[in-house]
This record gives structure tokens, sequence and C-alpha cells, in this order.
């Protein structure tokens, strides 16, 4: 499969019992050939192992490397008070060090997600911190925007993280990694 999408690649663990995939060692980025593929597909299954015994190996996922940018994140959850949130800010391997995040009921307006994200310290990244090129933020905006209507349209989704959510220079919006939890309503319905 890696000869097939062209080197470098990624390669990510696919485990149910990985949820941090960086944690359980299960990413390995710029894998240059098809003896570093097969030599990463065992690295990656030994993590597994040693992270969580008996954790249920599903595959490795092989992808593509993506462009080099700024790593954000967008997650989002059904609160029992306040009903959909989403959250946005700094991402990557980074967000639980630096915390630089922002939250906003869903649905919320693309201004009212600009105005929060502004606070953050990824917006002085995003407008060319020290010399880097400026980004162009909406493409990231409209995102979260559009992650806010589908938790707020979706009750079923209890929980979703996509980090990083990679954004190019160009502005284009890349998710690298995703997650969601789903509750069917009429399960839903039960626990209430």
């Amino acid at each position: 499969m890696a000869a097939r999408i062209g080197f470098p690649v990624a390669l990510k663990v696919v485990s149910p019992d990985a949820v941090h995939k960086t944690e359980a060692g299960g990413v390995l980025l710029g894998v240059a050939g098809r003896e570093e593929a097969v030599q990463g597909f065992d690295r990656i299954r030994d993590n597994l192992a040693r992270y969580q015994p008996g954790a249920k190996l599903d595959g490795v996922r092989v992808a593509a490397m993506a462009p080099d940018g700024h790593d954000l994140f967008i997650g989002g959850l059904q609160d029992p008070a306040f009903g959909p949130v989403v959250f946005f800010g700094g991402g990557g391997v980074l967000l639980e060090l630096f915390q630089d995040v922002e939250r906003v009921l869903c649905p919320s307006s693309r201004g009212e997600i600009r105005a929060r994200l502004e606070r953050l310290k990824v917006w002085r990244v995003l407008a060319g911190l020290r010399g880097r090129p400026t980004v162009d933020p909406e493409p990231f905006i409209e995102t979260v925007a559009n992650l806010a209507r589908l938790l707020s349209d979706f009750p079923e989704i209890v929980e979703l993280d996509v980090n990083p959510v990679r954004v190019l220079e160009s502005g284009e919006v890349l998710a690298l990694d995703a997650r969601m939890r789903v509750v069917p309503k009429t399960a839903e319905r039960r626990t209430r």
C-alpha cells in the first residue's frame, strides 16, 4: 500500500485501545521506503502491545504525508448543561501542554468563531509570527462553523475530536486524524 501511495508516507495504528495514537507509539511519519514500512508495521504492533497488553490491533493505516503547515485542533461534545459545544485552537501533540483553546455554543457564527480565535496564541502564528507567511484563517473558521452545525444538527454525535487539523500556507485545511463517538438515538433516549 505504501509503495502504491508513494513515499514518504505516514503510518498510524488502527486500534480501539489506542485513542491517543502518539502516546501508544502508533504514529510514524516520513517513512521513506518499502523495508522501512514493513519495519514500521512491526514497530507499531510492538509499541501497542507494550502500551496496553492484550490491545486489539485492527491494522495500520497508510497515508500520504501532508505538506508542512500549522497544526490546530477542533473538538466538540454534547454538554449536559449547555448542549452542543465546539472547542478549537492550537493542536497537535502539544494540545494538552499549551491548552490554547476557545469554545463556543453550537451552532455559532463565523464572526464569533473568528473573535474567539483571535484571542488565542495560535492567532499570532497564523498572522505570520517571526516573519513566517500569514495564513488565511477563513477556511479553518468555516470548518469550525461546519462542525458546530454538525454537532447541533446531530445530537447523537456525543463527542468528536479532529486533531491535528493542518492549516497550509494557502489556507487549505486538512484533517490529519479524527475520531467520533456516536450514541444511536434509541440508546440516547434510554440513558436520559
